[in-house]
């Protein structure tokens, strides 16, 4: 059993490596509706996780 646990983290890292890539290749559900929005003010991100966005984006 020792060969055993030896691989597995082998084996569940290319796993964990290609997984974002099969999320990429889903195929949205068309049956949502698509909503749109815009920007009424210009903001500037204040954290790393913010995006700066400008009034009509």
């Amino acid at each position: 059993h020792e060969n055993e646990r030896a691989q597995t983290p082998e084996r569940i890292s290319p796993d964990f490596e290609q997984a974002p890539k099969e999320k990429i290749n889903i195929i949205p559900n068309l049956s949502l509706p698509i909503r749109k929005c815009q920007v009424l003010y210009d903001y500037t991100p204040q954290n790393p996780d913010e995006l700066e966005i400008h009034v009509g984006d």
